[in-house]
């Protein structure tokens, strides 16, 4: 039997229309019911707000915002949005409001967004696609970094879209499709070409677009590829940069965009200005737990100085708008760079603290800090760079001698074959360290006595020679590391008669700072490792630590300093060295190493004053503040009449620690 046709020459599947013809006069009958409805309404004191109500239900504006059709479509589950709210709350964040219009526009065909996280990225995410599902009538793809994030991020969504008025069908739909009846948001994986590929879609969404693997094919090109067909295609990349410039990450889109950034007005000379790290500063002498638990932190008006402090954190927040940095390149890829302290969540005393906090624990904590709060990467190898005289030696100074600001001296020592590199430590407040003396000591790989004599030795001459530059009494030698790589039983043996001693070695990758355990676990070295805890470092780690504390202009809190008779030799080693990124052959992906500057490059004396380090802050010295500090005029302003949502949660924070 041949099969009936539609009016247009499909085959019929229902009442003698195809699909398509049958479902657009369904809907145009119902429209005509709702109609029908409003006009029908008997005339009473409350028809004309019952009709407005039907009106808005019914038939909705195609030109309402996007921002406002989340407010009033979209419901949160606890715990998603800011301030417990349950719905979306733009006014909060009123330059994502921008970014949702400039998705209405034909000529935008890709969206960039550079963000620092707490930035409202992914509910951003997440109420525009529900937008374009539910008002635009589109499918589309949305893209996880990797198969551990999709899981979590699928979860999120249906929490939020279950709740919500888009007509979700949560047991409708594949493993990895969100169905809402006609249209769909698929779930791909970045590392998929599959998934990236196989089906037409009207917009692709990215998530975490630094965090993809590498491929020979971009997976943003062969997403691209699904929206040929499409006349208003939208592609959407959003993440935390991670990546340098030449790299393939956000910044590369950003930089080759349209690109807006965020202009914030003072609240004293009301001039809107771009507000970057540098212009947030917090006092000198004060700890970074203070400034955050006290809100010290202050930002500089770039414009004509103005100190702002955290009390207008806030309002500047609410009245931030966007700058085109471009204003004669066409709309057609636009970027968009957020950091943290353009949201509520974090004010200036929250990143001057973080800043200060994320410098002492070393590189990649500051790297984090830079790609999280800034929204901007930083290049780790710069950052390991060549270290010059002039950036580490005091005038103040010799080798041999105690400043007067040193409190306690540890030692390193790294043992080698034939050589034990040996480096002392001055400790001042703030984790400000000095090198007062390196040391070579030769053995014959037999005669550990030789090492033992030596550093007894040096141990006498820091009490008997070192001459101290303070008053009162010699600062005194509190704990020594020594390296347990060579030779593992004559070190613990001699930790073991030397308590002030603790044996180390180093290893990567190690989740903790340091993993202390029993030296002799299997109890095969008898005596000689008897009681005996070895510390198992993370070398990158202090590698980091090292590197950021010479980094550190000299004579500032957390700073490493050479005396002015420094030894090239003792320089040479220090710059042995360097943190690059390297990608991995089997899997492309760019991991941080941490490797000797060039084939033959010593780095013995290196070592030893990480040992020296690590002794410090196994001893907790590292927190030595200053006995009295003198108050700043700044410091002593009272408090703000109200608390920002960054001072109550700072807050809950100290609360918690509690």
């Amino acid at each position: 039997m041949i099969k009936a046709n539609c009016a247009c020459g499909k085959p019929a599947a229902k009442a003698g229309k195809c699909r398509a013809c049958y479902e657009v006069e369904y809907r145009q009958k119902q429209k005509d019911k709702e109609e029908q409805i409003g006009e029908d309404i008997i005339t009473t004191p409350f028809a004309d707000d019952l009709r407005a109500s039907l009106i808005r239900i019914f038939d909705k504006p195609t030109d309402q915002a996007i921002s406002k059709w989340t407010e009033e479509n979209i419901v949160l589950p606890e715990g998603e949005g800011a301030f417990s709210l349950t719905a979306p709350d733009w006014s909060k964040a009123p330059e994502m409001e921008f970014i949702f219009e400039q998705v209405k526009n034909p000529e935008v065909k890709e969206v960039y967004m550079m963000f620092s996280s707490q930035s409202s990225k992914t509910l951003f995410q997440f109420c525009l696609m529900a937008w374009l599902i539910s008002v635009r009538k589109v499918n589309g793809l949305f893209v996880s970094p990797s198969e551990r994030l999709i899981k979590r991020l699928k979860n999120r969504m249906e929490g939020i879209y279950k709740r919500s008025n888009l007509g979700y069908q949560e047991k409708k739909g594949g493993k990895d499709q969100l169905n809402f009846g006609t249209n769909y948001i698929n779930i791909g994986l970045a590392s998929s070409p599959d998934s990236l590929a196989e089906m037409p879609a009207d917009f692709v969404d990215f998530d975490e677009v630094d965090e993809h693997p590498y491929m020979e094919l971009s997976p943003v090109q062969l997403a691209r590829s699904r929206g040929r067909t499409k006349q208003n295609f939208k592609l959407i990349l959003a993440s935390t940069p991670k990546k340098l410039e030449g790299q393939g990450g956000i910044l590369d889109y950003f930089l080759q965009s349209k690109r807006y950034v965020i202009e914030q007005k003072c609240p004293h000379c009301g001039e809107y200005s771009i507000f970057t790290e540098e212009h947030i500063q917090a006092p000198e002498d004060k700890d970074y737990r203070e400034i955050e638990a006290e809100g010290l932190g202050f930002a500089i008006c770039p414009a004509h100085g103005c100190v702002i402090d955290d009390e207008h954190h806030e309002q500047m927040v609410m009245g931030q708008k966007w700058r085109d940095l471009d204003p004669d390149l066409p709309a057609t890829y636009i970027g968009f760079h957020k950091p943290v302290w353009c949201t509520i969540f974090e004010d200036w005393s929250s990143v001057a603290a973080t800043r200060l906090k994320t410098k002492a624990e070393g590189l990649n904590s500051y790297k984090d800090f830079h790609n999280s709060w800034c929204a901007q990467p930083i290049d780790l190898e710069a950052l390991g760079g060549q270290v010059e005289q002039g950036d580490l030696a005091l005038d103040k100074y010799s080798k041999r001698e105690i400043p007067a600001d040193v409190k306690s001296i540890t030692i390193g020592c790294d043992i080698g074959v034939h050589q034990a590199h040996v480096v002392v430590l001055g400790w001042a407040d703030n984790a400000k360290t000095y090198e007062l003396y390196e040391e070579t000591i030769a053995w014959d790989n037999t005669d550990f006595g030789k090492i033992e004599r030596g550093l007894s030795l040096l141990m006498t001459d820091i009490q008997l020679t070192f001459h101290y530059l303070g008053e009162g009494q010699k600062p005194a030698f509190i704990g020594g590391s020594m390296d347990s790589g060579y030779r593992a039983n004559l070190v613990y043996d001699f930790c073991r008669r030397n308590p002030l001693w603790i044996p180390i070695k180093g290893r990567y990758p190690l989740e903790s700072q340091w993993v202390i355990k029993s030296a002799d676990p299997q109890k095969r070295m008898g005596k000689q490792a008897q009681g005996v805890k070895l510390y198992t470092l993370n070398s990158y780690h202090w590698q980091d630590v090292l590197q950021t504390a010479i980094e550190k202009p000299a004579d500032k809190a957390g700073s490493f300093n050479i005396p002015k008779d420094y030894s090239r030799g003792y320089l040479d080693h220090l710059n042995g060295e360097i943190k690059k990124l390297k990608q991995d052959p089997a899997t492309g992906a760019q991991k941080e190493v941490w490797e000797k500057r060039t084939r033959g490059a010593r780095n013995d004396y290196r070592d030893a004053t990480i040992y020296a380090l690590v002794r410090g802050y196994t001893l907790d010295i590292d927190k030595l503040r200053p006995a009295q500090v003198e108050l700043t005029e700044r410091v002593k302003r009272s408090l703000p009449k109200h608390e920002s949502l960054a001072s109550q949660r700072r807050g809950q924070r100290n609360r918690g620690r509690r």
